[in-house]
Formats: C-alpha cells, sequence, structure tokens
C-alpha cells in the first residue's frame, strides 16, 4: 500500500466521523450553547475570570489577589457545569472523544511494542 493510499483511507475515516450522527449531535449540540444569548455570556464571563485568575498569577509577587481571583473563577466555572446547554454538550463531546481514542488506539496499537516502548515498524 502506497502512502497516497493511507491518506486517502484517513480522509475518508475523517469524512465518515463528520458525518456520523455523534459529530452531527456534538455540532447541533455546541451551536444550541452558543446560540443562547445567557449561556453565551457565563461562558464569556467565565473566560473572563480565566484571564482574570492568570494575569493574577503572574503578578502574585507583586500583591496579586490570587485566591480571591481563583475562588471567583471556581463559582462560575459551577455555574457553567451546572447549565443544561453545557453539560449536554459536553456529555456529546466526551462521547465523541471517547470514539476517537479508541480509533486512535487502533490504529496506533500495532505501531508500538508495549513490551519495549520502541515502534515495531521503522
Amino acid at each position: 500500500m502506497q502512502q497516497q493510499d493511507i491518506f486517502a483511507l484517513a480522509y475518508e475515516l475523517q469524512s465518515e466521523i463528520v458525518n456520523s450522527d455523534l459529530y452531527k449531535e456534538v455540532k447541533e449540540k455546541e451551536n444550541k450553547m452558543l446560540g443562547d444569548q445567557a449561556t453565551f455570556m457565563l461562558l464569556n464571563k467565565y473566560q473572563a475570570a480565566q484571564e482574570e485568575y492568570n494575569e493574577a498569577l503572574r503578578f502574585k509577587d507583586y500583591g496579586g489577589n490570587v485566591k480571591e481571583k481563583q475562588l471567583e473563577m471556581y463559582k462560575i466555572k459551577l455555574e457553567v457545569d451546572e447549565n443544561p446547554l453545557v453539560r449536554s454538550y459536553n456529555e456529546a463531546y466526551k462521547r465523541l472523544s471517547d470514539l476517537l481514542a479508541k480509533i486512535e488506539k487502533t490504529i496506533f496499537k500495532g505501531l508500538i511494542d508495549p513490551s519495549k516502548g520502541k515502534k515495531k515498524c521503522a
């Protein structure tokens, strides 16, 4: 099998995944989540809190309020995790991620010898 044939198979697999019901479900839930104004604002609020926390960490030696920013970020993260649209998206995304991990494991299973940690085919 030529290298171009392997790439063709990889693109075919990619197409199958993108056209799968699971991928479509993830994209649908993502669009629904990001299309909801309240959820979108909550996600932006969480992102801003993360940035403020990272900034506080960077300047902690100069009196940054790291603990306060961490607590604020944690409280917003709890709100995000409890949001039904976010929860629904995360559940679907996890199923897709698990599938992709299994595919990756299947593809690379025969390439590495676990007893030696070295490639078999190089």
